[in-house]
């Protein structure tokens, strides 16, 4: 009996050990085909999409500029943005992203060249490590090696980490935040010790520091789930430790206050002159839950989540039949105070109802959503191998042919986009240098097509269009044109534009009517309403616009 028993015994090590090295084997091929995929990815960092093009319309040469400016001046503005309001400051609320400018400012004070280039380099970077965190966190938390890799490839091969990992904004650094937040507090919630006074002073300091200090979404994704976890780890049955976690969140604001009041000189909340909105109202009216009894405003804010996760992330609805089996073979344990599902769906509703529904926002919960179906994954599979590991190669080989299908053909049109928009710049650069008979540098404002690229020609002066959207005073536009000198304007125009800018827009018909045309130029040289994944050779139009100043 004793024999037997110590066979079987042995047998089942052996078994264990075997079904291990089995585990981690597979994992190893899943971090390859991921890193497959992201090699190829990476070959079109800089030229997909287009610079301040597709879904960020020039956001990127705005939001580097913004971070170099803090970095050495203190202050978070826009000088490209003649007459706008972020030419001279954002305002304390939104001023505070201390972290996002040492990221992306400092390599640009520091390093010449193209700041998107140096901006999507060191998003490419935070997106490996994005991956290594999802990969550690997974484990920590109880995923099989394999299923932490299976995690890892899942997000590597969704359109939505495609797309923020080719941009100069900050959405990829949010989602590691919230990932590696979430997960160190589950862990320390795991242990039996209570946090000490210490310990909450610098919780309350690191949340606060982290909630804006890098983007103005994390204050609504984190704030909710780190009071869960003040009444998770029990800081509400002794009022002391509340004390010290508001004392170390007050300590951060209070320098962060200080360093604006030092750079600017005043207090200003928002934008200290504007004649409309300011940029935090236009952050404030998205906000679904400011109206939460407007049926039409919730329904259609629902409708367009699922439908960016079934276009940019449907990896992500493998959740629901994992939380199916789960829900019916261990629902207690899924149910339990303990679990992880609680601070997942804190973070969840509050993207759903704290956040605008641009399409930009969802990888910052997309890791969080897939640690989840890591774990959910590796719990519900453990007593069967077989099954897991079958349902890990396939998953590997569609998820992984996937991604592979959408690298392949946005590096060819990206490329044939890139070289049109070179071709379009240099001839429009030509073309003012050939007309114009100014004294200095002639002042071009141009829309975000061609804004990186004109704005690093030295022979002239660039400006952007955001005095339209954020005008510091009402006046017409031949008043502006003529207050700031402006020479000329390079607008864009499509047939996937937004509206029929002959007929419906009055900014260009009035640039029409003060200007006359000097260049036309023809080709692929935006992305704007173009589909990269499918062949799109359709021909847009670049329009150069010289003012005429009576005699000039």
């Amino acid at each position: 009996m004793r024999l037997t028993h110590f066979n079987c015994t042995t047998c089942m090590i052996e078994v264990d050990a075997r079904s291990f090295r089995l585990d981690r084997q597979l994992a190893v091929g899943l971090v390859a085909i991921a890193l497959s995929v992201l090699a190829l990815q990476l070959s079109s960092l800089f030229i997909f999409p287009q610079p301040n093009g597709l879904r960020w319309f020039g956001d990127e040469t705005w939001l580097m500029s913004e971070a170099k400016s803090q970095i050495t001046t203190g202050v978070v503005r826009y000088p490209l943005a003649l007459g706008s309001t972020l030419e001279q400051s954002k305002g304390l609320v939104l001023s505070m992203t201390w972290l996002s400018s040492c990221l992306y400012g400092a390599p640009s004070a520091l390093i010449p060249g193209d700041p998107i280039e140096i901006g999507r380099s060191v998003t490419a970077a935070l997106g490996v490590l994005l991956c290594a965190s999802l990969f550690v966190c997974a484990r920590k938390l109880g995923a099989s090696h394999s299923s932490a890799a299976l995690a890892v490839l899942l997000l590597v091969c969704s359109r939505s980490f495609f797309y923020s990992s080719h941009s100069c904004r900050t959405d990829l650094l949010a989602g590691l935040i919230v990932l590696v937040t979430v997960t160190l507090l589950m862990l320390r919630a795991k242990q039996s010790t209570q946090p000490s006074g210490r310990w909450w002073l610098l919780f309350g300091a690191v949340i606060a520091f982290l909630s804006v200090s890098s983007s103005v979404h994390l204050l609504t994704l984190l704030l909710p789930v780190s009071t869960y976890f003040v009444w998770r780890l029990g800081a509400l049955s002794r009022s002391r430790n509340v004390y010290f976690a508001l004392a170390g969140s007050l300590a951060v604001f209070i320098i962060l206050v200080s360093a604006y009041y030092v750079a600017i000189g005043n207090l200003t909340l928002f934008t200290p002159t504007s004649a409309g909105h300011s940029q935090f109202h236009d952050v404030l009216s998205s906000i679904p839950i400011l109206r939460p009894f407007s049926r039409s405003v919730q329904v259609s804010n629902l409708v367009i989540r699922m439908k960016q996760i079934a276009i940019e992330a449907p990896q992500v609805y493998l959740i629901v039949p994992l939380l199916a089996v789960a829900m019916r073979s261990s629902r207690q344990r899924l149910l339990s105070p303990s679990s992880i599902a609680f601070p997942i769906s804190i973070v969840i509703c509050s993207w759903l109802f704290l956040e605008g529904s641009e399409v930009n926002y969802l990888v910052q919960i997309l890791p969080l959503l897939l640690l989840a179906v890591a774990i959910l994954f590796s719990r519900l599979t453990e007593h069967s191998p077989r099954i897991k590991y079958s349902l890990i190669v396939l998953l590997a080989l569609s998820v992984g042919g996937l991604g592979v299908r959408d690298a392949l053909p946005v590096r060819s049109t990206a490329r044939n986009i890139d070289r049109s928009n070179e071709r379009a710049i240099a001839q429009i650069g030509s073309a003012v240098a050939q007309t114009w008979r100014g004294k200095g540098k002639p002042r071009v404002c141009t829309e975000p097509t061609s804004l990186s690229r004109l704005s690093q020609i030295s022979s002239i002066e660039t400006m952007t269009d955001h005095f339209i959207s954020f005008p510091t005073r009402e006046e017409p536009l031949d008043s502006f044109i003529l207050r700031h000198h402006i020479d000329y304007f390079v607008l864009y125009d499509s047939p996937t534009y937004p509206k029929n800018r002959q007929r419906d827009d009055p900014f260009y018909r009035e640039v029409v009517r003060l200007g006359s045309l000097e260049a036309t130029i023809i080709g692929t040289s935006g992305d704007v309403g173009r589909d990269h994944f499918c062949r799109s050779d359709w021909m847009d139009t670049l329009l150069l616009f010289r003012i005429n100043y009576g005699g000039k």
